[in-house]
């Protein structure tokens, strides 16, 4: 398949994901005694459009409906829009009406701790604690219940193509001037998420951090417009302007919610580097990039240690139903959340394993040196604030970075929006 169908092929797979809740699939006999509705997020699931995602679920979910013939699995999907999905699903459980079994993104966990049944009379302390801190931290409740899985995780790299690019940029001033002058080429010099989802921020939170902002305080309140928190946000968004008005980025970044929609872009083989998660390098090479990527921590404004941001995906359960329990446990276990199965799941979706024990062994795919470079990058990994008004302030950020990126506001008039809409 020549690189045009390939990069149509992506497309097309994209414009088929639901962009609602929706009936899917089942798994087992009408007829069984015990039904179990399950909602996925597609990405990670037998709808995903990268092939060793979709055959590894596909398979497993397939042979382990095959050994449990008494049990039904009926599979509905998240949108692709992770906020307006798991802000349903929050609605859902308030009315009673969530799936007994659900993947929820780490950012949104703490907000369905009241809703979500204990695990710990099935996970011990020696296997909570196998789990890297930040996801062992988020994974139990205000009351110290363990309350989710925290399955895989990722990080945020600057991806550079080692042809074009011979040293990678460290600070922004080096990026801006690197990317402008291979826009002058005719290449795009650097590409991000710059619209209105979850991977626009995500993605340049390290780069705010590592200023030493913070988007909430201890309470939970925020405090982003507040002091040097507001100057390192400033800065930020003057970053991303810098990067519109110098010719270092497209203006078409404002169109890229999520790091998956950079796909066709970087396909079509004109780009020179891209700030993305660790999965793009695996999933990239599956819809057939040949380009030779090198991978790099994020340039900050200035120098110093690497900051990067760690997300990743969480297995929950809502049924108080104790019999539902321990089949749900035994389908996780078997699928993401044993080693063996976190092993497997987390190569097949090019994702990092949450338990230090699959994170430390022998596997192909954790021995891979790319992969063990982003494991590395794990011990200056933060994971985004479990505060329940981070969604919002995340929404509210989407739009001020796109309202910069297209010229609608200056960064001081766009975090002012931002920050008076959250703190009125």
């Amino acid at each position: 398949m020549d690189r045009r169908r390939i990069v149509l092929a992506v497309v097309a797979a994209m414009a088929f994901v639901p962009t609602g809740i929706a009936r899917a699939d089942q798994y087992g006999p009408e007829s069984a005694p015990i039904h179990i509705t399950w909602q996925m997020q597609p990405t990670q699931s037998p709808k995903s459009s990268v092939p060793t995602v979709k055959d590894y679920f596909q398979s497993h979910i397939e042979a382990w409906a095959k050994a449990h013939p008494e049990i039904m699995l009926d599979v509905t999907f998240n949108s692709t829009d992770i906020n307006a999905s798991m802000t349903r699903m929050q609605e859902q459980a308030a009315a009673g009406r969530a799936p007994d079994l659900a993947m929820l993104d780490s950012f949104f966990l703490s907000r369905f701790y009241s809703f979500l049944q204990p695990l710990d009379r099935f996970y011990g302390p020696d296997q909570v604690n196998d789990f890297v801190a930040f996801a062992r931290n988020g994974m139990r409740g205000p009351d110290g219940t363990l309350k989710a899985l925290w399955v895989n995780t990722d990080v945020r790299v600057l991806y550079y193509r080692k042809d074009l690019v011979s040293q990678p940029p460290k600070t922004w001033d080096e990026l801006i001037a690197q990317a402008a002058e291979l826009s002058k080429r005719g290449l795009t010099g650097y590409l991000y998420p710059g619209g209105r989802g979850e991977g626009a921020v995500m993605e340049h939170l390290p780069m705010f951090w590592a200023q030493g902002g913070e988007l909430v305080d201890a309470a939970g309140k925020p405090v982003f417009g507040d002091g040097r928190n507001r100057t390192a946000m400033l800065n930020l968004l003057g970053f991303l302007k810098r990067t519109i008005d110098t010719g270092a980025s497209p203006g078409r970044v404002v169109n890229y919610r999520f790091e998956a929609d950079l796909y066709p872009e970087i396909l079509r083989g004109n780009v020179a580097m891209f700030l993305g998660g660790n999965w793009m390098a695996k999933q990239l090479r599956e819809l057939g990039d040949k380009n030779d990527w090198g991978v790099a921590p994020i340039p900050l404004m200035a120098q110093g240690d690497p900051v990067t941001a760690a997300g990743g995906w969480t297995y929950a359960i809502f049924t108080p139903d104790a019999k539902k329990q321990d089949i749900i446990v035994d389908l996780i276990n078997s699928l993401v959340a044993g080693p063996a199965a976190m092993t497997a799941s987390t190569a097949a979706i090019g994702n990092l394993p949450t338990r230090m024990s699959v994170a430390q062994g022998d596997s192909a795919y954790v021995k891979d040196p790319t992969v063990h470079d982003f494991l590395a990058l794990l011990r200056y990994a933060r994971a985004r604030p479990g505060a329940a008004i981070y969604p919002s302030i995340s929404t509210e950020l989407q739009v001020a970075m796109s309202d910069v990126i297209t010229g609608q506001q200056t960064p001081e008039a766009a975090l002012d929006q931002a920050w008076h809409k959250l703190t009125p």
